[in-house]
């Protein structure tokens, strides 16, 4: 079946039959290099690090086989986000192209509801503290996503003992309007204690009282603690992804 070139957000969205994956991260505001693979979309989304990547929203078998004529369409992109079962599927000469090392599984959530308060203090964390979310960061998440100097975040917030900053959480809006839960953290001494929840259901709350209508969150699919504590807190969600680095293509025969 050809590709369907769409070319705007409604689009996109409508090919997806209404994806939330689809219809909250990709930014409407922006041109869109999209194509409907029928059934199941791909495009070209802007990471919050202002990576080009190619999503594909299908079934494995149906993204696996339609990969190499979506990247030739697609240009000159080197990171590809695929659901959870395609890689295995690639075929030899793709499948020589992923990078070790760069990506990793992981799976994204949303929420359209509020948690309860949490009942521990969790407070905004100013400019001239960020130097704190940074050093708890460094000793407690070295695979955290989002940092002080990523412009997409609009706010911190954490919990102190003291002076001491011992969990954060980041609210980042990437595509703008749409919030985004990042780099939650907590001093591994003081793990087990509700800290994480408490960032978590503190930064979400930050999120709703602006007045938006969805919070999202992307998680390492090998973190099971955290998936138990964002499903508690109530969100939800069945998109689970691989995304990974691609080396540029071979050169043609001469």
């Amino acid at each position: 079946m050809t590709l369907e070139a769409l070319t705007s957000y409604d689009e996109l969205v409508a090919a997806s039959a209404g994806d939330p994956f689809v219809r909250w991260m990709v930014d409407r505001r922006r041109p869109v290099r999209a194509w409907g693979l029928g059934p199941g979309v791909a495009w070209v989304r802007r990471t919050p690090h202002w990576r080009d990547n190619l999503t594909v929203v299908a079934t494995p078998d149906v993204a696996a086989a339609r990969l190499p004529e979506l990247l030739a369409l697609a240009g000159d992109v080197r990171r590809i986000t695929v659901p959870f079962g395609t890689l295995p599927r690639l075929d030899d000469a793709l499948a020589a192209r992923i990078v070790p090392g760069i990506g990793d599984d992981w799976e994204w959530m949303l929420t359209a509801t509020a948690p309860p308060a949490p009942d521990v203090l969790v407070e905004p964390v100013g400019a001239g503290r960020l130097p704190d979310v940074t050093d708890l960061l460094a000793r407690s998440s070295p695979r955290h996503s989002a940092t002080v100097a990523d412009p997409g975040v609009v706010a911190w917030l954490g919990v102190r003992d003291g002076a001491r900053l011992v969990a954060c959480a980041a609210v980042e809006e990437d595509p703008p309007g749409v919030p985004g839960l990042a780099s939650i953290a907590t001093d591994p001494a003081y793990r087990g204690r509700g800290l994480g929840a408490a960032v978590t259901a503190a930064a979400t709350r930050w999120a709703f009282e602006r007045g938006h209508e969805v919070v999202t969150l992307g998680m390492y699919s090998d973190n099971t603690v955290a998936r138990r504590l964002y499903r508690r807190l109530g969100f939800g969600g069945d998109h689970r992804w691989s995304s990974r680095g691609l080396a540029a293509p071979p050169p043609p025969p001469s």
